[in-house]
Parts: structure tokens; C-alpha cells; sequence
């Protein structure tokens, strides 16, 4: 019955200790952008950092590398940068993003650095599983696994570098989608490994959607990633619906019956065992090392009224009357 007027606030009560933050480029020139708003550029961002820093959370800056979404399927290289590299020389080209993703990750942390905000952890690229800014940074399927993955470490070695400059103490991860592919996951990061990467966390998402319905195999590959390469390991994105109903006319990632893992319905009840679980599971399988879950994404409801449509409305921690059903 009491209105939230700071939601970073009141996940900060719950105990909530750390809020990822995706950053986009030039989202406002991406022809996905149907809204051509400039939200998650890094001045919006760094306004939400402030926030987040004044509570005494924790701070993820995930960069996408691209103007809007990036995932295994997707990603683009930003509009303003296609103008900075050869449109004859392939390698001149990667060369020349190299030294883009170097300067643009400096000065964007020199501006959180210049704001007095402290960044804990900094995610380069997103749900790389691909490789990034495709097609001069994707993963070969020639040669050796090192020349396989040569054009995705050559850019996250800039990334990691330009971090390390800025933020000496900050986290760096590394984030693919493959929870649910023992071997893929292993073959990855085997090679980054190879390649001499610099980074501190595992990343993973996890969906059932996306990455299977057995938990069984995610705690596997959680335990055995985390073992193997002595690393921490961070479930940076995941979810689950507190109801397959639905508030606007937007079709909703999570809407069937055959999505849901056994055990755990559609409901507030639900959503939070399958959340205590994951806990439980990251516990018990991360040892030595720091683990964590970040939930995608606990405050995006719906407003139809106001024009404002969620394709995870029924992910969130709020049902739709907006009032809190969270598992915290």
C-alpha cells in the first residue's frame, strides 16, 4: 500500500548488491530503434550509475559494442563506426575496430571515472558466443582453436586493456549464452584461455526458453567451467514468469505451458523457488570463487495507458497492478 518513488531504493532494502547496466552507443541511430530514444547511451547510463553508487551497490557496466541489442545472432557494428573503418580491406578493417573498441571503452569509463563512480565489474561484449562487431570479429572455422577465436580475442584484448587502464581493480567478464552446452561452453573458454585473455568471471545466461529445462545439466556446467578454469562465475542474465497471463498486446517471451520447468509453476510462488534454487545451486556448485545471479529484468512492467508495452511483463518482480511479488 505504499507508492515506490525509488525503485533502486527499495531493491537496495532487499538487499539487492549489485545492478548491471547494458550500454549502448548510439542507440538513437539504430534502424532497430524503432523509438530512436537514446536510452542506455552513456549519459543516461552514467545518471542511473549515480544512483545505483549513492545506495553503496554494486555496478556492472555490460557494453554491447553495438547501438542497440547484441546477442549470439546479433551483433552490429555501431553506425558512427562503419564510417572509421576500410570498405575494401578486411583487415585493415579489423585493425582499425581494434583501436575503436580500445578508445571508445576508455574514454566511456574515463567519464564514470570523471563522475567520481567507481565500476565494479565490466562485462566486454554480450553474449559473445559468436564473437562481436560481425562480421570482422566473428569466430572462424578454420584452422586451430586459437585461429578460430584470433578476431574475437584480438577485439577483447582491447576492451580488457582499455578496463584495466581506467579501473585496474575492476572485474572483467566474459559472457556467452551456452549454460545449457557443456561442450560449447568448455570449447569457448578453452580458447580464450589459449588466447591469453585477461578476464576475472565467467558469464552465462540462462533460460529455459533458450538454454533447456534441466537444471541438472546447468549446475554441471556451472561446476565444471568454475573448476576447470579456477574462475568465478556469474549468471548474468535469467528469468522466470510469476504468470503466463498477460497486461498489453505485446506478445510475451514466456507464454506456453511447455516453457516452464517441472516444479515450478507460473506463479509468485513459483518464480521464487525457482529462484531460491538457483541460488541454492550457485552455492554450492561456485566454491572459492564469487558466484552470482542477475535477474532480467525485475521492474519491466507494462503500461498500456501510457503507451509502454514489456515483452516481459510477466518476468518482472511486480504483478500488474504493479504491486511487488518478488522472491527477495
Amino acid at each position: 500500500n505504499n507508492q515506490i518513488t525509488n525503485v533502486v531504493d527499495f531493491f537496495a532494502k532487499r538487499n539487492l548488491d549489485c545492478i548491471r547496466f547494458r550500454l549502448w552507443v548510439n542507440p538513437e541511430l539504430s534502424e532497430e530503434n524503432l523509438s530512436k530514444t537514446d536510452y542506455c547511451n552513456l549519459e543516461n547510463t552514467i545518471k542511473m550509475a549515480k544512483r545505483v553508487k549513492s545506495l553503496g551497490i554494486k555496478l556492472l557496466i555490460d557494453f554491447h559494442y553495438s547501438d542497440y541489442w547484441a546477442d549470439p545472432a546479433k551483433q552490429n557494428i555501431p553506425v558512427k563506426w562503419k564510417d572509421k573503418i576500410s570498405k575494401t580491406n578486411f583487415t585493415q578493417a579489423q585493425n582499425e575496430l581494434q583501436k575503436i573498441v580500445f578508445n571508445y571503452t576508455t574514454e566511456a569509463l574515463q567519464k564514470f571515472k570523471d563522475e567520481n563512480i567507481q565500476v565494479d565489474y565490466v562485462q566486454i561484449g554480450n553474449e559473445i558466443t559468436n564473437g562481436l562487431l560481425f562480421p570482422y570479429g566473428t569466430i572462424s572455422q578454420k584452422g586451430s582453436d586459437v585461429q578460430k577465436f584470433s578476431n574475437v580475442a584480438s577485439i577483447l584484448k582491447e576492451g580488457i586493456s582499455a578496463t584495466k587502464n581506467i579501473f585496474p581493480n575492476a572485474k572483467i567478464i566474459l559472457h556467452i549464452d551456452s549454460s545449457g552446452d557443456l561442450s560449447k561452453s568448455l570449447w569457448w573458454f578453452s580458447c580464450a584461455e589459449k588466447s591469453n585473455l585477461d578476464y576475472d568471471i565467467i558469464g552465462l545466461s540462462y533460460y529455459s526458453l533458450w538454454q533447456g529445462k534441466d537444471l541438472t545439466q546447468l549446475e554441471n556446467c556451472v561446476k565444471t567451467l568454475s573448476k576447470k578454469f579456477d574462475k568465478g562465475i556469474f549468471i548474468v542474465e535469467t528469468a522466470y514468469p510469476w504468470t503466463l497471463g498477460w497486461k498489453d498486446n505485446l506478445s510475451n517471451l514466456y507464454g506456453m505451458k511447455n516453457q516452464l520447468i517441472d516444479g515450478f509453476d507460473a506463479s509468485p510462488q513459483g518464480q521464487k523457488s525457482y529462484f531460491e534454487q538457483l541460488c541454492a545451486l550457485m552455492n554450492r556448485s561456485v566454491k572459492n570463487h564469487p558466484s552470482a545471479i542477475f535477474w532480467w529484468e525485475p521492474t519491466c512492467i507494462s503500461e498500456p495507458n501510457k503507451n509502454l508495452s514489456s515483452p516481459i511483463e510477466n518476468l518482472t518482480w511486480f504483478d500488474f497492478q504493479n504491486v511487488y511479488c518478488g522472491p527477495m
